[in-house]
């Protein structure tokens, strides 16, 4: 079945969510690619069509996570801009952990980045780090 741009870029991101679901209750390496396709209401095959591997699946999860972590940060250095620079980088700091332990995105860094980052492809390093 053929999907419309809207439907790919719904399940495309119904896919990551759910993974970041998954990351962080029961973590990437105890998630399969069935159990994603299953909630997100796709046939595994179709999942290809979306991502290659489970890992570069997660490696979007964990790239929108490292997006808003960053944007906690920015927002924090926004509303501090009258304090003293130390100040401001404390807050910052203190606003990405906050935004980590709240959403449990911490979970999904502590447990699985590591492996995830080691089992990319490394042109998919190269074009990132």
């Amino acid at each position: 079945m053929a999907f419309t741009e809207d439907q790919n870029e719904t399940i495309r991101r119904d896919l990551i969510c759910e993974a970041r679901r998954c990351g962080v209750t029961i973590g990437m390496r105890r998630t399969s690619v069935e159990q994603l396709t299953n909630a997100v209401g796709i046939s595994k095959g179709s999942f290809y069509k979306f991502f290659q591997t489970k890992e570069l699946l997660f490696f979007a999860v964990l790239e929108d996570i490292h997006t808003e972590c960053f944007a906690a940060a920015r927002a924090s250095l926004r509303e501090t801009a009258a304090q003293s620079p130390a100040s401001r980088a404390a807050e910052a700091i203190l606003a990405a952990c906050r935004w980590l332990s709240e959403t449990q995105a911490l979970v999904f860094v502590e447990n699985d980045a590591e492996f995830l980052l080691r089992r990319l492809p490394s042109e998919i390093k190269a074009a990132h780090y």
